[in-house]
């Protein structure tokens, strides 16, 4: 369309034409009919790309500011990185239960760090989800992306549960009154009250339960075939105190692998059998 010396050209673009460049030509003639130079570049170096491809991700990891980057616990920053094949606009990304803070990228960039602090609201999991929205720089979308892609470690779980000490039994080495039948144990100086502690989940393997027994510290010990059980012992010694009503054991500073903490407890869960250990000097 146009008149006299200005004249404008359009075409749409469809599926299957060849992506690039866009190539053109102008032939042209004055009013005498003199041809003129045939033109197949812009005068102002101009260019436009047609680009029909579906952007892609080519990486997209995800870790946890937790000393275990694969496990997260509130208030732990979850960085969910992204390297697209080609540049592409800001991706729009929802980490946990929220949306993605971009960390890292500008519009137009191959690679985007966002983070997300988990929240309390967060519900636990063992892989925290997440969603990626994009599009290229020609405004073809991509695909949604849910998932991690060439990431080592893999997905990162959350877990905002405190550990639980489910069962505390104690028993004597006393050869008269172990605590192991109906009614209470006993003890004198020198036997070895054991406690067996199990909790409902792996305990941190870096490290053991603190637990007291009659006040002292005892020897724990991990299960080895389970992670969540342990025993601690102590013997019984003469400055532990005659005829208590009740051997005390007290466990503190546990906490899962994610590094929840659990709460101290005393006392044992078998009330019946076993919370009714004397220590005396000498057997009666």
């Amino acid at each position: 369309s146009g008149a006299n010396d200005t004249w404008s050209a359009a075409f749409t673009m469809a599926n299957g034409n060849t992506e690039g460049d866009v190539d053109f030509t102008i032939n042209y003639f004055d009013l005498a009919g003199n041809a003129g130079s045939q033109v197949i570049s812009t005068t102002n170096s101009s260019v436009v790309t047609y680009d029909e491809t579906v952007p892609t991700l080519t990486n997209v990891t995800i870790a946890s500011s937790n000393p275990d980057p694969t496990l997260s616990t509130i208030n732990d920053v979850i960085t969910l990185t992204i390297n697209a094949a080609e540049n592409i606009q800001l991706p729009t990304i929802t980490i946990g239960s929220g949306n993605g803070v971009l960390f890292s990228g500008s519009n137009g960039e191959t690679v985007y760090e966002y983070t997300y602090t988990m929240q309390a609201s967060d519900g636990t999991t063992d892989a925290i989800p997440f969603t990626i929205d994009f599009l290229d720089m020609a405004n073809n979308p991509g695909i949604q992306v849910t998932n991690t892609a060439n990431d080592a470690d893999g997905d990162v779980a959350f877990d905002k549960d405190l550990p639980i000490i489910s069962i505390i039994t104690i028993t004597s080495d006393n050869a008269n009154r172990n605590g192991s039948g109906s009614g209470a144990g006993l003890a004198m100086v020198g036997d070895v009250v054991t406690a067996t502690i199990e909790m409902n989940e792996q305990i941190n393997i870096a490290g053991k339960p603190t637990v007291t027994i009659a006040g002292n510290n005892a020897t724990v010990t991990r299960t080895n075939a389970d992670p969540g059980k342990f025993t601690a012992t102590y013997m019984m010694a003469s400055l532990d105190g005659l005829d208590i009503a009740s051997i005390p054991v007290i466990i503190t500073s546990y906490s899962d692998p994610t590094g929840n903490v659990g709460a101290d407890r005393s006392g044992t869960t078998d009330a019946v059998s076993y919370t009714h250990l004397r220590a005396h000097e000498t057997r009666h």
